[in-house]
């Protein structure tokens, strides 16, 4: 019905990964992923999928420093690591495992607008018009080939976020009491923004967010009021309860595309394309692939900058997504999964293999434990 992941350290792509013994961390229960089921029956694969994921205090809210009085503006990197179970025929070692990485390529340029009529005016000498210094940000909400996968964007890289606290839905609204509407009168949800709903449960099972469109907003009680009830119909359920909520760091994001600025959807996201996309203030985006027929993974993203001094931006020249990038590799393969004998053959690399920076060893020292005790302890290499 499980399987035990005993400790042990290893290294994936360069990427650490560590498992302690007192963790009693197990297939279904595991430290970054919702709880699992193994296969009933047939054969499978084992692998471990790493990753790396940006998280700030919304996600981990015990990363704020009560003397600081609630003010955090760093992002910081956190190594995800899940062991994955998929059956597979004729399960053996050195199987490919886990997805293709992603195909999408984006381009960014800043366009110069139309000459004037009257030969009076002089025409702009430069593309981005905008009159703040931005960083955009371009991110897949969900994947797919080119022409099928729909993105969104934001103009302050999707930094206007705040934790949920409760949801409340009646009729087709959804009703969000979060912590904070916003820092001032630009930083901060609008009626008429489009935002996205999501908690730890789904992004880390890779799965997207819920969009919705902002209809009102209680500023006192610090509600926003959404024009649908979410979750929307077979997707996976928000936290029941207040603490399920705050366990699982419900969390609201704003994005700046609007049907002003893109031909929308009902979602409010918009199709990529082969062709131009405009966004705003002088600026387009043209996606890619490569290799040719591939797609677009959910959660891929690009971030480029736009500066007033300059006019300019940016420019991106069918760059890959900067992540989420996944490595992968096989620990096991099992056969007869369902009977009473099933047989694991370990698929684990060999030390040796893992990685020009390995140590020799590990010494964990812990609290009122003898630091040079450790160090006197590591063998002479």
């Amino acid at each position: 019905a499980d399987l035990s992941i005993g400790p042990g350290r290893l290294y994936v792509d360069g990427l650490q990964i560590e498992c302690f013994a007192e963790d009693g961390a197990t297939y279904r229960n595991q430290p970054f992923h919702p709880p699992l089921t193994l296969p009933a029956s047939g054969d499978a694969v084992v692998y471990l999928d790493v990753w790396e994921r940006e998280v700030t205090y919304i996600e981990d809210g015990g990363l704020l420093d009560p003397a600081l009085g609630g003010a955090d503006t760093t992002t910081r990197r956190q190594t995800v690591w899940q062991l994955r179970v998929d059956p597979r025929r004729g399960a053996a070692c050195g199987m490919p495992v886990g997805e293709p990485p992603s195909a999408g390529c984006l381009t960014s340029r800043a366009i110069a607008p139309p000459a004037p009529d009257d030969p009076c005016i002089l025409p702009p000498a430069s593309g981005y018009r905008g009159l703040e210094n931005r960083l955009y940000r371009v991110e897949v909400q969900q994947g797919g080939a080119l022409g099928t996968a729909r993105f969104k964007w934001s103009r302050d890289n999707g930094s206007i976020v705040s934790t949920v606290r409760d949801i409340a839905v009646s009729g087709t609204q959804t009703t969000l009491t979060v912590n904070r509407i916003g820092r001032d009168a630009f930083l901060r949800f609008r009626a008429g923004d489009w935002v996205s709903v999501t908690d730890d449960h789904r992004e880390l099972a890779g799965e997207s967010a819920d969009m919705a469109l902002i209809i009102d907003i209680d500023e006192t009680n610090r509600r926003i009021v959404l024009d649908r009830a979410l979750p929307r119909p077979a997707t996976r359920p928000f936290g029941a309860t207040a603490a399920e909520i705050a366990g699982r760091h419900m969390r609201v994001q704003r994005w700046d595309q609007t049907a002003g600025t893109n031909t929308i959807d009902a979602d409010g996201l918009v199709l990529t394309g082969a062709g131009p996309i405009a966004i705003e203030d002088g600026i387009e985006i043209e996606f890619s692939v490569d290799p040719a027929g591939g797609s677009f993974r959910t959660g891929d993203y690009w971030v480029f900058w736009a500066r007033t001094a300059t006019a300019s931006i940016e420019e991106l020249v069918k760059a890959p997504p900067r992540g989420i990038r996944h490595h992968y590799v096989q620990v096991a393969a099992i056969s007869g999964l369902g009977t009473s004998s099933p047989v694991v053959s370990d698929c684990r690399p060999p030390p040796q293999q893992q990685g020009a920076g390995d140590c020799c060893c590990t010494i964990i020292v812990r609290p009122g434990e003898d630091i040079q005790a450790g160090i006197d302890a590591l063998p002479p290499q």
